[in-house]
């Protein structure tokens, strides 16, 4: 078999069920094209690194065990280990979409984008997110605006990338960072000045679940915050650089998603850990205060920052409940 005609399907695991890898895996397999299946365990516990060994020789998937470093330190490793034209990354917990990769159609290009189904699992909808509505060849500074808002940019996933043009120009995940590492790459794909193409079909089903990110965040909340703020400054860095005419209305979008992801995350802590309110708040307002551009901050974005600076555990609590009611009302309604 040719190189050029293989798809490398890199897939980062790390103690999840037995079902989520099988149903991944057969998606995988459906999907008509040359391929080989990379299995990166990364670090799972004993008996179910066991599993993952004996479902991955099931569908004819090459497995490989590494101490736990993370999923980008995963996805790295399966970069390492891949020997198709193309990769692609796959979380093991999603499923493939796409019935068939015509390879000698693509050939030329360096990176490949692709629409995605985000199933959110807590709302219990199914949404699509996509480019443009044909074919179409893309431009970087395109995709670089696209990276200011929330969307196609922020997934690795559903993307096809050519093995040859990530070596060359040596683009990696950044292992030190727990949110944010999948813009990150795709926006250090972007910058290298790749051949971009766009294919409208639907390639993946994203399975978004709340609890993960909750669960990532309470796990290292100094990081999480930090990679926030790292974030806000490379979209911010973004828009400077750009030839975008009205900036005002980014600069407000921005600030108004860094206060609202501050408050996110000092909201989910503090409800999960109220005795070091006094230590979120400081290390909350600190970012804002910082980073935050005042002439931008709206009024939702001001009482939201009135309630971190009160320290109320009870205002929060109130707040929370307030939301989830809101949001229950609104789904109804819709």
């Amino acid at each position: 078999m040719k190189e050029n005609d293989l798809v490398s399907f890199i897939i980062p695991i790390f103690n999840n069920s037995i079902n989520q890898l099988n149903n991944c895996l057969s998606s995988i397999k459906k999907v008509k094209v040359a391929k080989e299946i990379i299995v990166i365990d990364d670090g799972s516990s004993k008996e179910l690194s066991n599993k993952y060994k004996k479902i991955s020789k099931k569908w004819n998937a090459k497995y490989f065990y590494k101490k736990n470093g993370g999923v980008s330190s995963a996805r790295n490793y399966g970069i390492n280990m891949s020997a198709g034209s193309f990769i692609t990354f796959v979380d093991c917990d999603d499923e493939l979409q796409i019935k068939e990769i015509n390879i000698k159609n693509i050939l030329q290009y360096d990176v490949i984008f692709y629409s995605v189904e985000v199933y959110f699992i807590d709302k219990n909808v199914l949404t699509k997110y996509s480019l443009k509505n044909k074919r179409e060849e893309l431009s970087r500074q395109f995709l670089l605006k696209k990276s200011l808002k929330d969307g196609l940019m922020n997934w690795s996933v559903a993307k096809l990338y050519s093995r040859k043009f990530l070596e060359r120009k040596n683009i990696k995940f950044d292992i030190n960072r727990i949110s944010g590492e999948d813009w990150k790459f795709v926006n250090d794909v972007v910058r290298a000045n790749p051949k971009l193409l766009y294919i409208p079909d639907i390639f993946y089903l994203y399975k978004l679940d709340r609890d993960t990110s909750k669960n990532r965040v309470l796990s290292n909340p100094k990081i999480s915050f930090e990679n926030t703020a790292q974030l806000y400054s490379d979209r911010l860095k973004i828009v400077k650089e750009s030839n975008i005419k009205n900036k005002k209305d980014l600069y407000i979008y921005l600030t108004t998603y860094l206060v609202n992801y501050i408050f996110s995350t000092y909201m989910t802590l503090v409800l999960n850990s109220k005795e070091r309110i006094n230590i979120y708040c400081s290390y909350s307002l600190h970012l804002i205060n910082t980073l935050a551009q005042k002439e931008y901050l709206t009024t939702v974005n001001k009482f939201k920052i009135f309630l971190i600076n009160s320290k109320s555990y009870y205002l929060i609590w109130i707040y929370n409940k307030l939301s989830l009611g809101y949001k229950r009302i609104k789904r109804k309604v819709n």
